[in-house]
Formats: structure tokens, C-alpha cells, sequence
């Protein structure tokens, strides 16, 4: 009972707190450079997490095992899954960029039949996965179809959305010795840095100048998006099957619209107000099931 209802809460809280970080990042990449700007946030979350993990008395991790599985999911959750999201939003509107990511939520349920753990797709989540990929195309639909301009930063933000799948199923199939905190803390220590490198290779440093705006977004998504939402989301993986995983993807994008229309003045049409709503369907037949087998 207490687990289906702190998967319940994580789950709100993920979806609120990610659903306005495209729009922060967003106003972050139009000052600071993408990966640097994005390596500075996990570099510092992870500093941050290490002091919470050090206040509750949680060790950082130990084991080879356990340093393998923060290596692998760093790269590919932190440098893959936001990197290239971040990256991507140097020209990608940030609603559009949030509904490019719900590619997530077919990856998800897919590669979540894999594993010791994997759990095979019925019908009813077949069916609310499919109604919500309807909705997220009607989301996607302007009535000019999409810009050949823009293909490869949109291929690029599809991109994340696999890396970042993939390391969800991974860390669904492990059993680690660390705890949540001090797991989070090392992953973002490990994806952060590698993006700084990279960001320094790439010859961003000279370009990173903080600006009032940019330095909100940057607070932003240290604080929210990855101290406490994206230590929600590692707590949620293990706990929670891959459909209601996936559904985080389904309605992130729908606060991502509604963010990006509300304050940056992004275009939202009929079409996109119905597919949201569509999309609201799909997650409730997609989660029902699992609350009442939870």
C-alpha cells in the first residue's frame, strides 16, 4: 500500500517538475553553451547529492558492479538521454522537443519484456500505449508537417529518448548494493563530467557567460530537475513496471506544451489541446492496471 502510493507520488512529481525543464532548458541554451551548460548542472547536483547522501550516512558506491552500472547508465542517461536533449533544444522548439522524447515510452514498454524482470505487454497497455502514441502525433501536427532543416536536431532529441530507455531497463534488471541517494549522486558526478570534458573539447568554455535568465534556468534544473525529481525517478524505476514508466513520457510532453505555450509563447493548436487530451486517456488505461495488481 505505502509503495503503490509513493510510486503515485513520485510519479505527480515527475511530471511536473520535468515537464517545465525543457522549457528551462530552453532559456538556458540560448546564453550558454549545450554541453557545458549542461555537464555545470549534473556536475553540481551530483555535489549536491553526495552532501545529502553523506547527511543520511549512505555510502557511494562500492562495489565493481555496482561503479559498472553508474558508468554505463551516466553515459547513457546523463550524457545520452539529456545531453543530446539538450543539445537538440538549441533549435527545437521546447514542446516540440518534449513530444519528440515520448518515443520514450514505446522504447520503454518494448525493451521492458527484457530481462529477469521484464514484464510482458497485455492488450489494455498495448491499446493505451498505441491510443497514447495517436495523441502524441496529433501533438506533433502544425499542418506544415516537419522541417528538413530540423531533421537532424529532431533525430538527435529521438536519440535520448533510446539512451535513456535503454538505462531505465538496465537499472530494472540489477540488483545494487547502493542506495538510491548515493547511486544518483555518482551517476550524475560520472554523466556530468563527461559532458564538461566533452564541452571543454568542443571549445565551449570561452562561450559560457551566465546571464540573469540562464542562471534561473541553470538553479532550476540543478535544484528540481535533477536533485529531487530525477532522484524520484531512480527511486520509481525498480518499483514501478515499465508501461508506467513509459507513461512519465506521455505527460511530461503535455506540461512541456503547456509550459513553453504559457511562458515562451509557443505555438499551441486545436489539434495539440485534443491530442493532449488523448494522451490523458492512454495513461489512465495504461497505469490503472498496475495500480490495482500493485
Amino acid at each position: 500500500m505505502n509503495a503503490r502510493y509513493g510510486v503515485l507520488a513520485a510519479f505527480i512529481l515527475i511530471n511536473a517538475v520535468w515537464g517545465t525543464t525543457f522549457m528551462a532548458i530552453r532559456i538556458g541554451v540560448r546564453d550558454l553553451p549545450p554541453v557545458l551548460f549542461g555537464g555545470t548542472r549534473f556536475v553540481i547536483a551530483g555535489l549536491i547529492m553526495v552532501i545529502v547522501a553523506k547527511a543520511v550516512r549512505q555510502p557511494l558506491p562500492r562495489t565493481r558492479k555496482d561503479w559498472a552500472v553508474v558508468v554505463i547508465t551516466g553515459v547513457l542517461m546523463i550524457g545520452g538521454g539529456n545531453g543530446l536533449l539538450t543539445w537538440s533544444e538549441q533549435w527545437l522548439p521546447s514542446n516540440q522537443a518534449a513530444l519528440l522524447v515520448t518515443a520514450s515510452a514505446l522504447w520503454m514498454a518494448l525493451l521492458g519484456t527484457l530481462g529477469p524482470k521484464g514484464v510482458p505487454l497485455t492488450w489494455r497497455v498495448s491499446f493505451g500505449l498505441l491510443l497514447g502514441f495517436v495523441g502524441t502525433a496529433l501533438m506533433c501536427w502544425r499542418g506544415t508537417g516537419w522541417s528538413a532543416d530540423l531533421l537532424w536536431a529532431q533525430l538527435a532529441a529521438l536519440a535520448s529518448s533510446l539512451a535513456w530507455s535503454m538505462a531505465a531497463i538496465l537499472l530494472r534488471n540489477v540488483e545494487l548494493d547502493t542506495r538510491d541517494v548515493p547511486f544518483a549522486a555518482a551517476q550524475m558526478l560520472v554523466g556530468g563530467a563527461l559532458m564538461c570534458v566533452l564541452g571543454f573539447l568542443l571549445g565551449e568554455a570561452p562561450e559560457f557567460h551566465l546571464t540573469p535568465d540562464s542562471r534561473l534556468a541553470l538553479i532550476y534544473l540543478t535544484i528540481m530537475g535533477s536533485c529531487i525529481a530525477y532522484s524520484a525517478y531512480l527511486w520509481m524505476v525498480p518499483r514501478a513496471t515499465p508501461a508506467t514508466l513509459g507513461t512519465v513520457s506521455y505527460l511530461v510532453p503535455v506540461v512541456a506544451t503547456l509550459a513553453g505555450w504559457w511562458w515562451l509563447h509557443e505555438a499551441l493548436s486545436h489539434v495539440q489541446w485534443a491530442g493532449m487530451l488523448i494522451i490523458v486517456v492512454g495513461v489512465a488505461i495504461v497505469t490503472w492496471p498496475a495500480r490495482r495488481s500493485a
